[in-house]
């Protein structure tokens, strides 16, 4: 019974420890496929004949509906769309540990143009 319950615990931090740490990565690619739709939407929108206004609503539309929170967007040199996007990773525990702070913070950005096959 002892052996039962030490292989239980052992589980259960093992199990705790991985949605720690994985929840942040998971998160990362999240953030990664949201910043991703919404430069394309944003993009698709602006080449289309739309404001950059109207591209920014939208952009923040598609990373909104993808669980995240547009940061930035700007309209690079070579025209491209770049947006930043924001979502926190969940945690119990270390997203409180100070040296873990940035970790749970996930952000990431993308690119879009005319010519990407989703702005099309």
């Amino acid at each position: 019974m002892r052996g039962f319950v030490k292989f239980v615990l052992v589980l259960v931090v093992l199990g705790f420890l991985g949605f720690e740490l994985g929840s942040p990565v998971w998160s990362k690619n999240a953030a990664t496929s949201a910043a991703h739709e919404a430069a394309a939407a944003a993009a698709q929108d602006y080449f289309a004949g739309g404001s950059f206004t109207e591209a920014k609503t939208v952009a923040t539309s598609a990373a909104t509906e993808r669980g995240a929170t547009l940061t930035n967007i700007q309209v690079l040199a070579d025209g491209d769309i770049e947006v930043w996007v924001a979502r926190p990773a969940k945690s119990y525990l270390l997203h409180d540990v100070s040296a873990f702070k940035n970790w749970y913070n996930v952000k990431a950005s993308a690119t879009a143009g005319p010519n990407d096959p989703l702005t099309s």
